[in-house]
């Protein structure tokens, strides 16, 4: 629970400087004017903050309870046989033209994305952390703006070449989680051998 308000404390935050700046901006070229469009643009930045922060707490207890967008995560994960999940969360796959929302998972041998039960032409991703070449934070991408560009993403390339990006919450998390799954399987790759 504590970690759901964290995560919605910084929703609200990054929602309300993000807009406060955009309206402020855009109002002040407008009018001409500063003090009277920040006044207002802050306060309809708060306005949005507190909807977004709600917007992201109700998407992480539906996550959680595995309910509504995140109903099929159970049924895909017994389907593909996933054990030994290590770390979890939700995400949007940035990698395609088009944002998909879903659930990424890390298991000790792969990380997966599951899009929400109602995604339009779904696309799962498995990627073997064998052959994982790269993780690490993708940089700003202002032309991006609408695919969340102002925000870092979990990039991860392989040894093939491909280049995937993910949205995610606690993004060192997941980057120090892959690392040290992906570190564990060579290890005990090597001690078969």
């Amino acid at each position: 629970m504590k970690n759901i308000v964290l995560i919605g404390l910084k929703a609200f935050l990054s929602f309300t400087i993000i807009f406060t700046f955009v309206i402020t901006v855009t109002f002040t070229i407008y009018f001409g004017e500063f003090i009277i469009p920040f006044k207002y643009s802050t306060l309809a930045a708060v306005f949005i903050g507190f909807s977004g922060a709600l917007s992201v707490i109700l998407g992480h207890v539906l996550f959680q309870k595995r309910i509504f967008f995140y109903g099929n995560i159970e049924t895909e994960l017994e389907g593909r046989c996933v054990k030994n999940i290590i770390f979890e969360g939700i995400a949007a796959n940035t990698t395609f033209r088009r944002i998909r929302y879903g659930s990424l998972f890390l298991t000790d041998k792969y990380v997966l994305f599951i899009p929400t039960r109602f995604a339009i032409k779904p696309r799962f991703i498995t990627l073997s952390l064998e052959k994982i070449k790269q993780v690490a934070k993708s940089r700003i991408n202002p032309l991006k703006f609408f695919l969340d560009g102002l925000k870092r993403r979990l990039s991860i390339e392989t040894i093939e070449g491909e280049r995937y990006e993910f949205i995610v919450w606690e993004l060192n998390k997941w980057i120090k989680h892959i690392n040290n799954a992906k570190d564990e399987l060579m290890e005990s790759r090597r001690r078969e051998t």
